[in-house]
């Protein structure tokens, strides 16, 4: 099993040898740009549709399809860095439990990998959301379902190599395509209002100008600063300073909830709970 950075950069952003190439910048509306989009993320090519909604929102602000790229790219970004840590952790738990050294070295270099992938994406997410999150202020947040919104059952083979056994390169692609899909699937369910209930998500999203509560992308994107936090924990890649401020973002994005939802509502109970989270880490109790 040949593990190189490359193939796990293509895999994951959805885009082979053949589409390498960026495609020359064109004049186009927003409203082809996104239909643009729409048909990179049909062809799983999630980086040039994270560059295509990039221009949506840059170029035209105050058009009806910014916001939907705004939210859409966020969910690309989010799920790249969610699956990509996960599959950092699931290759390192591989390597640990694997029985020959030339494996716990393949996986280990797997990791590293991921992991690297997980930073980059993490913080190509919190630049984004720091950037483009007053624009929204005061706009309707239209979503459209154009990200899987079904996660994929656990593979045997994903059984496998968490057991420390190899698997094949295929094999490999079904896990990573899989990890990508069910990360989408999440942070789309979570944005819908629908954390974990994917039934409910399609449900809410599939209707004609489907729109979300502000109270659930704040919510969504603070627990995501929170999830990615650990990344950066000393245990991973040891980077304090990350490590708090992605903390920081959590909490801020937490009390944002807090200020507009109802006390007794869910979102205020989880806003509380990533808020709780997030003061164990930058206001630890003294020690005596």
């Amino acid at each position: 099993m040949r593990l190189r950075r490359v193939s796990v950069v293509l895999l994951l952003a959805g885009i082979g040898a053949a589409t390498a190439c960026r495609e020359p910048i064109v004049p186009r509306g927003p409203a082809q740009l996104y239909q643009l989009a729409r048909e990179q993320i049909r062809n799983e090519n999630y980086l040039r549709a994270a560059d295509t909604l990039a221009r949506v929102a840059r170029e035209s602000p105050d058009s009806p399809e910014a916001v939907r790229a705004t939210l859409t790219r966020w969910a690309i970004l989010a799920g790249l860095a969610r699956s990509s840590l996960a599959l950092g952790r699931l290759y390192r738990e591989a390597g640990e439990r694997a029985a020959a050294e030339s494996d716990r070295g393949e996986f280990g270099t797997a990791a590293r990998n991921h992991l690297a992938l997980a930073q980059s994406w993490s913080l190509a997410l919190l630049d984004a959301v720091d950037e483009q999150l007053p624009r929204l202020a005061g706009r309707t947040l239209l979503l459209d379902a154009l990200l899987p919104l079904q996660p994929p059952p656990e593979q045997p083979v994903e059984r496998m190599l968490r057991a420390g056994l190899r698997v094949t390169e295929s094999d490999r692609k079904v896990i990573e395509r899989d990890a990508l899909r069910r990360a989408f699937a999440e942070v789309m369910a979570a944005l819908a209002g629908a954390r974990g209930d994917s039934a409910r998500a399609e449900t809410r999203l599939s209707r004609p100008q489907a729109s979300v509560e502000p109270v659930d992308v704040f919510l969504t994107f603070g627990q995501e600063f929170l999830h990615l936090s650990a990344l950066f924990a000393r245990e991973v890649l040891d980077n304090p300073g990350y490590f708090s401020l992605f903390h920081e973002k959590a909490l801020g994005l937490a009390e944002t909830v807090l200020g507009r939802a109802a006390a007794d509502s869910a979102e205020a109970q989880a806003a509380r709970e990533v808020r709780a989270a997030c003061q164990r880490v930058l206001r630890p109790a003294p020690t005596s």
